[in-house]
């Protein structure tokens, strides 16, 4: 049989054994083929690729041996679809149509779900295919309504065609005769506003009724009255998708915000009723009645809504909880960044009282895990606060009782800090040791980032450690740089650093040493030394003078301090055998609001650079207000008295940061240590560690977090706000995990729609690993219970 196979549009695939005509120069060749198999009655198939050649070969229709053959996009879109040959003849579209629309194409890569009977059903599936598959559904529903809708939301062009105009038509006229005929009528008078208005009424829905309706009134010029017409069928309506980026959601999100904030700053304000209770108290729990209700109201879904909520609790970080930041993250789950960016609002625990008779590891844990996190916080809300202010005196009590003792142990005094170096020096490494005056723990993380962006990395985790008594240079500086205790230094050696530093090293058989001065350091560069030293006092110096912007000029500085640093070491260091030490010798703190200065008792000598502590020959002229420092029992030179708490001498406040009384800000201080290899450090993971939950209540799982890091974690948390999931752990070793136990609620749908037995829930985690804190998202996979198939049904499984 010889087949000629007429196929000008390509829309069949070229076989091996076939002959291909696609241009005139292959006709003269594949007519004589053809004569040549007629005359011998051979098979042969010949395909012509070409139009105008297609023609040429109809004269061959007279031999009987001879079928010719031709393909049209009818012809395939018929066959791909496995179309009767009644509704092949009666295609309801023709070939341009076809061509036009790649039916042809989307036939097989979508092919129907079922057959098709009629050409209605063709028409819906060019529909589907087309343009949604909501446009080739027979609708007549809300639900349907619903996806029509969302469809203009979601959808920036589709394709606009005559021939599927025509379908549009014919079934906006079917869904217009439908039962709920009167809602689609009232959305296609103009589709993209009408389902955004729909949209917007679905999320204001459970608002009061005062915001919905002025929200109403700005996006619309008749308000609620638009939809009159669909009154009945509004509530009824399933929920509408819409494009984050679809204009008026953009300006709707915005005109939410801003009402947010002006309704929730108005319901928050201090009535003159109310004057005579206490202020804190009602605005905590206002606060806490706001948020609860105000969230209650909301969709979750809104950007706007979330943001609103965020700038009221910026404004008011005093009265945030836990408690209400999980109910925002769960509401908010479509919001990772948002909810990450709330997180950090959320004010510190507010530290225990320490306790006096606590060792040295319990109070430092207090002071790094609750102190300081709550006092830093504090700061920067510029409020006083006399609670801590009270706390910080109980420590300072501690620190009177235990210093006596303490003084004797190298750690965790500053006077130890050359036993630390030494322990290097004596495993080969090469030291730059940096002193930097009046360095304060707040400043810890900022220290290590300016150091990392100059490629210096932390080599272990930050240490803390207790300045002299009195907090201030002349005494701890000396003692910090000698290595001994005041009284062990002669009063002619004091201040003298470069003499202090030099006997220690001839003392301890260190025979390559350099001092640098603070004013030659960015001119110098590292040379061979075993250990170099440069002390910089320009923050000790600016503290005393008062800052402009205290928080951005101290970081400023730490910066410039960590690029000379990095200039001074040169390019063919080996960062193997290399350690930056960074010590300080004491920190300082600010002078809260009102506090009243002290009077020098009778026969004191007062130093007038710091108003922190005076010199006094005995505790005889001294009330409460004083701690009484005696020369033998605290190892100085003279005795002295420190005024409590935050106190100065004087009438006259001093300005900036002041140091050497007893608070924490003053006396506990950081050591870091530094190297040139970069620190990498990996997320966690969590998985679900116990047997498989069963159906939706709430039940107590096991779940496991693991470290992969080489380096041992600090403080891990894991959150999943969506199903008030809260992990905390201590610390978690190197490349080791640890357990524990928490209670999981599922929703139903959560558990049905669930693939091989696994809901996956998606949180966040963070941890401490050599002063950084690293953050990120978290997968947690939880199994369940299978569902067996018999007497056991999903229905059952979960009656309980």
């Amino acid at each position: 049989m010889i087949i000629v196979t007429i196929d000008p549009d390509g829309l069949r695939k070229d076989t091996h054994s076939a002959l291909i005509v696609r241009d005139e120069s292959q006709f003269i060749e594949s007519r004589l083929k053809i004569r040549d198999a007629i005359q011998v009655k051979k098979d042969i198939s010949v395909v012509v690729k070409n139009r105008k050649i297609g023609q040429w070969y109809k004269s061959l229709e007279d031999y009987p041996n001879v079928e010719i053959r031709f393909i049209s996009p009818k012809t395939v879109l018929s066959e791909t679809l496995n179309l009767s040959n009644r509704l092949s003849i009666n295609l309801p579209i023709n070939d341009y149509e076809i061509k036009e629309l790649r039916l042809i194409e989307k036939a097989r890569e979508n092919p129907p779900r079922t057959s098709l009977e009629t050409t209605k059903d063709i028409e819906e599936w060019a529909l589907s295919v087309s343009i949604n598959e909501c446009w080739g559904k027979k609708g007549g529903t809300l639900t349907h309504l619903s996806e029509i809708a969302s469809f203009f939301l979601l959808t920036k062009e589709y394709v606009k065609h005559p021939a599927l105009e025509r379908v549009i038509e014919r079934q906006k006229e079917n869904w217009f005769n439908s039962p709920v005929g009167e809602a689609y009528k009232w959305l296609f008078v103009t589709p993209d506003d009408r389902a955004f208005l729909i949209y917007a009424y679905q999320i204001l829905k459970n608002y009061d009724r005062t915001m919905r309706e002025k929200i109403l009134d700005e996006i619309t010029i008749n308000g609620y009255e638009v939809f009159k017409p669909i009154e009945k069928y509004l509530d009824q309506i399933p929920s509408l998708k819409c494009n984050d980026d679809f204009k008026k959601k953009l300006e709707f999100n915005d005109l939410i915000e801003i009402k947010l904030k002006n309704i929730l700053k108005s319901k928050f304000e201090y009535k003159k009723g109310e004057v005579g209770t206490e202020k804190n108290e009602v605005l905590k729990q206002r606060f806490s009645q706001i948020i609860n209700e105000t969230i209650t109201k909301m969709s979750g879904k809104m950007i706007g809504e979330i943001n609103g909520l965020s700038f009221f609790v910026k404004e008011n970080p005093f009265y945030f909880t836990k408690e209400l930041f999980n109910l925002i993250g769960a509401k908010f789950s479509l919001f990772s960044q948002q909810i990450e960016e709330l997180e950090q609002l959320i004010p510190p625990k507010f530290p225990s009282e320490p306790i006096l008779n606590w060792d040295w590891s319990q109070i430092s844990k207090w002071a790094i895990d609750e102190y300081f996190p709550y006092k830093n916080w504090a700061l920067q809300q510029e409020e006083r606060d006399k609670k801590i202010e009270e706390l910080a005196e109980s420590y300072s009590e501690w620190f009177y009782k235990k210093y006596p003792e303490q003084k004797n142990e190298l750690s965790p005094l500053v006077y130890g800090t050359w036993y630390k170096i030494k322990e290097h020096i004596q495993k080969g490494y090469q030291i730059l040791w940096i002193i930097i005056d009046n360095l304060c723990w707040f400043y810890l993380e900022d220290t290590i980032k300016a150091f990392k962006e100059q490629g210096l990395y932390p080599s272990l985790e930050p240490l803390l450690c207790l300045s002299m008594l009195p907090s201030e240079t002349k005494i701890s500086k000396t003692a910090l740089v000698a290595g001994n205790l005041p009284n062990q230094i002669e009063k002619e050696k004091y201040q003298k650093y470069k003499l202090l530093f030099e006997d220690f090293c001839k003392g301890n058989k260190i025979v390559e040493y350099r001092v640098i001065p603070e004013s030659e350091f960015k001119k110098s560069k590292l040379g061979g030394h075993t250990i170099t030293c440069c002390i910089i006092n320009k923050l000790d110096v600016s503290s005393h003078g008062g800052f402009f912007d205290l928080e951005d000029e101290i970081k400023d500085f730490l910066r410039r301090i960590a690029k000379y640093i990095k200039d001074f070491l040169p390019s063919n260091l080996s960062f193997k055998k290399f350690r930056l030490i960074i010590s300080t010798d004491h920190g300082s703190c600010v002078v809260p609001q009102n506090i009243k200065g002290l009077r020098p008792p009778k026969g004191a000598k007062v130093d007038e650079e710091h108003k922190r502590y005076i010199y006094i020959d005995s505790n005889q002229y001294l009330d409460k207000s004083w701690y009484f420092l005696d020369k033998n029992k605290f190892a100085l030179l003279e005795n002295i008295a420190i005024a409590k708490g935050y106190s100065f001498i004087g009438n006259r406040k001093p300005k900036g940061l002041i140091h050497g009384g007893m608070t924490p800000e003053e006396t506990l201080i950081p050591h870091l240590e530094f190297c040139l290899q970069p620190l990498e450090l990996k997320d966690v993971q969590c998985y679900h560690s116990s047997l498989p939950i069963i159906g939706t209540r709430k039940q107590k799982i096991e779940l496991s977090v693991r470290n992969l890091n080489d380096y041992e974690i600090f403080n891990v948390a894991v959150y999943v706000p969506s199903h008030s999931v809260e992990i905390k752990i201590e610390k978690i070793p190197v490349k080791d995990e640890v357990t524990k136990s928490t209670e999981l609620a599922l929703a139903r749908e959560e558990v049905v729609e669930s693939k091989e037995n696994i809901v996956t829930l998606h949180g966040f985690y963070s941890f401490d690993c050599m002063g950084e804190t690293k953050r990120g998202e978290v997968e947690m996979k939880i199994k369940i219970r299978k569902i067996i198939e018999g007497s056991e049904t999903s229905e059952e499984i979960f009656k309980f």
